[in-house]
């Protein structure tokens, strides 16, 4: 079974309208929607915005459901020169940006007592994407996600994503299901849309283009599902 996760309903929207055989179950006042996606079991969670509300949903979707694969869907600053809006990135890492424990030996982004910094994408998922990314009219970036508690809205917070981790787009929930998937030996896989270029008129450009970046990310999903 394949658990999708996003922070807001307008990520999900075009998911849920793509499933078939659709039931909802709710377990301590969430609403898991359960369904098939292009022959495929699926189970379908909001989280709510930020690293600690996805690491609390992906730990309960992990203890109710037998899951094979958890996918973070959603929308994204971006931070590569040349991108627009409805551009959608696929991760090669998820980075917490914001973790920074130099100060005790630790490389930044590095995670204490576990030692990771890089939590790796699901290969398959970029694997299945190459195979037809050049079929739609936004372009498909394979590249490092990075994630904080912080929507990043100027230029020199973008530049300092570039130079550091080579960030392709920054967001607040990748990382942190990266790293409750490593600890719990489960698949997981960020896919963004783009919805601002994370300067300063991010927080504009976001509202705006909410369903563009939303609808193309989760396009992108639907398919590599299909063709896994």
């Amino acid at each position: 079974m394949i658990g999708i996760i996003a922070s807001m309903e307008e990520e999900l929207n075009y998911i849920k309208e793509s499933m078939e055989d659709v039931k909802i179950k709710n377990i301590n006042n969430t609403d898991y929607v359960i369904g098939n996606l292009h022959g495929k079991d699926v189970v379908v969670v909001r989280c709510f915005t930020g690293k600690v509300y996805m690491a609390l949903t992906a730990q309960k979707l992990i203890d109710n459901f037998d899951l094979d694969l958890i996918i973070n869907c959603g929308v994204a600053g971006g931070l590569k020169d040349g991108m627009h809006i409805g551009d959608v990135v696929l991760a090669t890492n998820a980075i917490q940006s914001d973790m920074d424990v130099r100060g005790l030996g630790y490389e930044i982004g590095q995670v204490p007592d576990i030692e990771i910094k890089d939590f790796k994408q699901y290969e398959k998922i970029n694997e299945t994407a190459k195979e037809f990314v050049q079929n739609y009219d936004f372009k498909v970036y394979f590249g490092n996600i990075m994630t904080a508690d912080k929507f990043v809205s100027s230029k020199e917070d973008k530049e300092y994503l570039i130079e550091q981790f080579d960030g392709y787009c920054t967001d607040m929930e990748t990382a942190s299901l990266g790293e409750v998937c490593y600890v719990n030996k489960i698949n997981f896989a960020g896919i963004r849309g783009i919805s601002d270029s994370a300067d300063e008129g991010a927080n504009t450009d976001f509202r705006e283009n909410l369903k563009k970046a939303s609808d193309n990310c989760a396009i992108l999903l639907c398919d590599i599902i299909k063709a896994m």
